[in-house]
């Protein structure tokens, strides 16, 4: 019998808000709405009374559990109920989650235990498949053993509490300071903004913060946008806090004044501007805030766009220079073992076994690099992994692998280490990509080392930056791979000369820092240990995604499909 009560690690409260500017949710919740169709008739004298229990897998070392996340109502006499409890969890892109589905017919709605009441039949599937579905319902086979027991229809629909609005303000200071002169010196005014929630008790949590306007008492910030749900837990009619403050470097900023309003106050205008008076100590000239512009407009959710219908479209290439050694000894990167997958094969299970649920084809392209190849000894920058077919694509995850491992025996791993040649190859797939939304790229590159045409790399993705293209970037072994930082902008844009980016498309990670947390120097790593390796890694790469698909879709004013 599964558990019944859900881990911590499980749930999600949300994380802490980035400043300056508008948060982002990590994450969607999301709720599931259940129906069956021919379910089995077990009562003698009328029809089976159906209940639906739902688990969600446990993760890493806890993923041969499952944890009861909730159940529906009864629905008596009904072989084809439609029930109406909506069971809420978390969406995650980057994480796996297995939902389990167990029907029993229930003699008493109020059981806990369910080992005396008759099973109907169970069935599995992951969250995402529910969510990417192009139907209306996913439809599941419910199985009792191995015979097939009725089919249960499974839809999702993310729960909208705010977040999808987004509170759009153009706002100007006016007087928001007297300019007062010591020793002849005027001292100038850096005036900013604060943006609070308020909690029922009072207090306050910071939600959005302007950027500095220096020396000038009539500020013109930049315009703001920050969801209806961090600004007031989504009711439009509730207060919120803005502060208006004077910068200071040493961190002690000087109050100039501060007002509450709403959002239904500031948007009832229409095109009329407002100004809100600063309140402040008594007998002090007052400044004021005017609102220019107040609108609230829809912000498109990464579900949005996998439910309208968007394919994400995955590649992978991988590392075949020398220096991860020769791959028939057992110290090399690339060694193939019998029971032990090495890291390439690692990083590959963790990221794609998660991608392989957003694209209806189960394809992926998958590409090498840096090697030469048997019998021409030519030194190719970029191959097909399938060399003997010379087809780009194979057909799901395993496909991948063993393009992987038979590829090793076709190829002399040579040098040196570019990634040009890959980048440009999807930059230039995503040029013909429709601007509908329809689809968006991943790349998936594997490397053991310093690449060597860094420069043309960086002209490369800075280029790519307004493609739908994303890339991930997985450092094996132990190298320093410090200067991929340089590609990883989570500062600054990337820049080359006087090209700059215009959005983040990469992400880098050491493997080295999810492997070497679970390995002894000198003991393999167990299979378990392999799983919470590829929960962590996956989290780690993947969780930046769905905001990289989200801001190239605003950037580019594209809506869902189906939207």
């Amino acid at each position: 019998m599964p558990k019944e009560v859900i881990p911590r690690e499980l749930h999600s409260t949300g994380g802490a808000i980035p400043l300056p500017g508008a948060a982002n949710s990590p994450h969607s919740r999301v709720e599931l709405m259940l129906e069956a169709r021919g379910l089995q008739d077990l009562d003698i004298l009328s029809k089976s009374d159906p209940i639906c229990i739902v688990y969600l897998k446990g993760l890493g070392l806890r993923s041969d559990e499952y944890f009861e996340i909730g159940r529906t109502e009864v629905i008596y006499n009904d072989l084809n109920p439609k029930w109406n409890t909506k069971i809420q969890l978390d969406y995650f892109f980057e994480t796996k989650q297995i939902l389990k589905f167990d029907l029993y017919d229930i003699d008493n709605e109020n059981t806990v235990d369910l080992s005396g009441h008759d099973f109907l039949g169970s069935c599995e599937c992951h969250l995402a498949d529910i969510c990417a579905t192009s139907e209306d319902f996913l439809r599941l086979d419910l199985r009792n053993g191995k015979k097939q027991k009725g089919v249960l229809l499974v839809r999702a629909e993310e729960v909208d509490n705010g977040q999808k609005e987004i509170v759009y303000l153009v706002c100007h200071g006016k007087r928001v300071a007297i300019p007062h002169f010591c020793c002849s010196c005027l001292f100038s005014i850096d005036p900013f903004l604060e943006f609070h929630r308020i909690y029922p008790n009072g207090s306050t949590q910071l939600v959005h913060r302007t950027e500095v306007e220096k020396n000038t008492i009539n500020p013109e910030w930049k315009p703001i946008e920050v969801s209806v749900r961090h600004l007031c837990e989504g009711d439009k009619n509730r207060q919120f806090l803005v502060e208006c403050y004077d910068f200071k470097i040493t961190g002690n900023h000087i109050f100039l004044g501060s007002a509450k309003l709403t959002v239904n106050q500031l948007t009832s205008s229409k095109n009329q501007s407002q100004v809100i008076p600063l309140e402040k100590q008594k007998n002090c000239e007052k400044g004021a805030i005017q609102f220019l512009q107040a609108t609230i407009n829809r912000e498109f959710t990464f579900l949005d766009f996998i439910k309208g219908g968007m394919q994400l479209e995955f590649a992978v290439s991988i590392d075949f220079t020398a220096s991860n050694g020769n791959p028939r000894s057992p110290s090399s990167r690339h060694y193939v073992d019998q029971f032990y997958l090495n890291q390439y094969e690692l990083a590959i299970k963790s990221v794609l076994e998660i991608c392989e649920h957003y694209n209806t084809s189960k394809y992926f392209e998958a590409f090498g690099f840096g090697a030469k190849i048997i019998p021409s000894q030519y030194v190719s920058h970029f191959f097909n992994l399938n060399i003997e077919t010379n087809q780009s694509g194979v057909y799901g995850v395993k496909g991948v692998m063993d393009a992987y491992r038979n590829v090793l025996s076709r190829v002399e791993l040579y040098g040196p280490t570019n990634f040009e040649p890959t980048v440009r190859t999807m930059l230039e797939k995503c040029k013909t990509f429709p601007r509908n939304g329809s689809r968006y790229q991943i790349l998936l590159i594997l490397t053991d080392g310093l690449i060597t045409d860094m420069e043309r790399t960086k002209l490369a993705i800075i280029e790519a930056s307004v493609q739908p293209l994303s890339i991930i970037i997985i450092g094996v072994g132990d190298e320093d791979f410090a200067k991929m930082d340089e590609l990883d902008s989570d500062e600054c844009l990337l820049r080359h000369g006087n090209c700059v980016a215009k959005r983040d498309i990469v992400q880098f990670v050491p493997f080295r820092d999810f492997y070497s947390a679970v390995r002894s120097v000198d003991s393999r790593i167990s299979e378990q240990q392999q799983m919470q390796i590829q929960v962590e890694l996956a989290k780690a790469v993947l969780e930046e995604i769905p905001y990289q698909v989200t801001s190239y879709c605003k950037a580019n004013k594209i809506q869902p499909l189906n939207g």
